[in-house]
């Protein structure tokens, strides 16, 4: 019998799996299922060291933004202000008035 792939990981799960020496999806669906109900610890050590990755990617897809395929999540202005960044907003007035 041949397997044939059907459906590949989205390219940021694959970087995830190749640079944390083999991220498991099964402790991946566990940290994430976590964070949504806000049980997650702020430790990066076990058990709770997928959850810090997690957190890590949410906050920098929000603040920079996310572009996978045709998939376009622009960053999050309200994020952004909280963690210090300059709106994007304010950004564009900014470079307009210049």
């Amino acid at each position: 019998m041949i397997r044939v792939v059907q459906n590949r990981n989205p390219e940021w799960y694959s970087e995830l799996y190749w640079s944390e020496n083999w991220f498991r999806r099964d402790l991946s669906v566990k940290a994430l299922e976590r964070i949504i109900k806000q049980q997650d610890k702020p430790f990066s050590v076990r058990p709770f060291r997928y959850d810090a990755i997690y957190r890590e990617l949410i906050r920098e897809h929000l603040i920079y933004g996310f572009y996978y395929q045709h998939l376009i999540l622009p960053p999050n202005d309200k994020v952004r202000d909280f963690f210090g960044f300059y709106s994007l907003k304010k950004e564009s007035k900014i470079k307009s008035f210049i």
